[in-house]
This record gives structure tokens, sequence and C-alpha cells, in this order.
């Protein structure tokens, strides 16, 4: 198996293996690790998971959130023991004005508090 950012063994390397996170310190306990962007195939995923959680583990942080998994990793994130919610906080912080429904809105790299 490769490793992150490894060359897979198919030859396709399209797809880099990186994830960003911001830290969530300021609520009450536990502290979270609240992963923003995340790139990685399914190959590559679980090895990135431990990367994440390793850091995590570092600076004891016990919790850890992705948000919006893309859809070809949510398989493969609930073998590895992860769980699947609609999150209600934080609060997105951009407000739209205009005409159209915001039903149809998609979050890009799901930064909501940035």
């Amino acid at each position: 198996m490769p490793t992150p950012g490894s060359k897979r063994d198919d030859g396709d390397n399209d797809q880099p293996t990186y994830a960003a996170w911001s830290l969530d310190i300021m609520h009450p306990p536990p502290q979270t690790l609240a992963v923003t962007r995340i790139s990685a195939t399914e190959e590559t995923f679980p090895y990135l998971i431990e990367k994440i959680l390793q850091a995590a583990r570092k600076i004891s942080i016990t919790n850890v959130a992705i948000w919006n998994l893309p859809q070809h990793l949510l398989k493969v994130a609930e073998q590895l023991g992860g769980r699947t919610f609609e999150r209600d906080e934080p609060l997105p912080a951009v407000k739209l004005y205009g005409k159209g429904d915001t039903a149809d809105i998609k979050w890009v790299f799901n930064e909501r508090f940035c």
C-alpha cells in the first residue's frame, strides 16, 4: 500500500493527498481538530487519517471532525470507525443577499468560520 503523497501502484498520481485543519479550542471540552480541506483516494485515505490522528494526539486533542467528507471517502471512513452526521455548529458566517433559493448553495472548502 502507498503512503500519503507517494505514487500509487497503478501509476495514477493525479489525486494529491493532503489535509488542512483548524483547532476549535475556544469551546468547552472536548476540544476539536476540525479538518476543513481533505484530498485523498480510497487507498491513501486510511494513511492520511492515521497522520491526522497522530497530530491530534500530539497536542492532546481527542475529538477529530471532518467537514463535508467527499462522497468517495464515506464508505472508507465508516470502515475505519467514523460516523456521519449533520453538524449544527459552528453556524455559517456568510449571509447571501439577493434572489434565489439558498438550498441550492454548496459550501466550498467548508471554511464556515474563517
